[in-house]
């Protein structure tokens, strides 16, 4: 059995409520609920979308449970909580993030006691589709602003950064992911002429690893199971050694390697990540 009436009446909507952000009617609801029909996949998205969950918790899979990183609920606007600001010596970057990462990184940064030291990389997830690790010896500043002090940098929702990630038109998308791929390609497109979407660029730069050095200039590669593969061992190993090379890229003999000693941030797109890490665990799996 589905867990949509659970999910309803978790965020007090009404099926009427519910069926008017998906643009169908009540009884189709109520048999969606009830178990009397399936839940189309365009609207499993949607739903999605609508509670901030995974197609799985929706249908009732019991999967590993892992929180997730991390949905915007179009019914739970108090999840985000604000931005995260990072000063380097070359400028400043911003991560919207959520009530979750915001007391995590308190912990890491904030002591009553003594100096906060963190031992290695500051690692979090930004609600912009964006797994990140920080470099404490070139942060300067750091600032967290609640949103109801400052407006948050844009962020979509995790099943349109999916949706866009992959190289298939959206034939299966309901109106509210329609939605919100829209909004993320007008974002993603804001230097284009009006009009012209260039979605072969979009695709890469959602698909695309970003490591920004202590001197400010950027390496942007395309996220291969190898480099996701360096990142998960990353996100094991947060201490960084002296002298410890990220191989950014290694095709047809050519090598790319950068010390990690003088990187000052690496930007991961999540989604593409998950995909990496769920292909690799099956593959362990067989």
């Amino acid at each position: 059995m589905n867990k949509l009436k659970d999910l309803r009446t978790r965020f007090g909507f009404t099926q009427k409520q519910v069926a008017e952000h998906l643009q169908t009617t009540q009884q189709t609801v109520q048999r969606w609920e009830s178990g009397q029909t399936e839940i189309p996949a365009s609207h499993l998205k949607d739903l999605s979308v609508l509670f901030g969950c995974s197609i799985d918790e929706l249908l009732g899979v019991d999967a590993k449970a892992k929180r997730r990183t991390e949905g915007f609920a179009r019914a739970r606007h108090e999840t985000p909580w604000g931005t995260l600001k990072v000063t380097f010596a070359f400028g400043e970057r911003e991560y919207p993030i959520d009530d979750h990462e915001y007391a995590d990184l308190i912990d890491e940064f904030h002591s009553a006691v003594e100096i906060a030291r963190p031992s290695g990389w500051v690692q979090f997830t930004a609600l912009d589709n964006r797994l990140v690790f920080l470099n404490p010896a070139f942060v300067l500043e750091i600032e967290a602003v609640t949103d109801d002090q400052e407006a948050m940098p844009f962020f979509a929702s995790p099943e349109a950064y999916q949706a866009l990630s992959k190289d298939s038109p959206l034939t299966d998308a309901g109106p509210l992911l329609q939605e919100e791929c829209t909004s993320l390609l007008t974002h993603l497109n804001m230097r284009s002429p009006p009009g012209e979407t260039d979605l072969d660029e979009v695709q890469e730069q959602l698909n695309s690893l970003e490591v920004i050095r202590g001197d400010g200039k950027s390496v942007r590669q395309f996220l291969s199971d190898d480099l996701a593969t360096s990142v998960f061992i990353l996100e094991g190993r947060r201490e960084i050694k002296p002298n410890s090379f990220l191989t950014v890229s290694a095709e047809d003999g050519n090598y790319h390697c950068m010390n990690l000693t003088a990187v000052a941030a690496i930007e991961v797109p999540v989604e593409a990540y998950l995909a990496h890490m769920a292909k690799d665990g099956g593959e362990d799996e067989d």
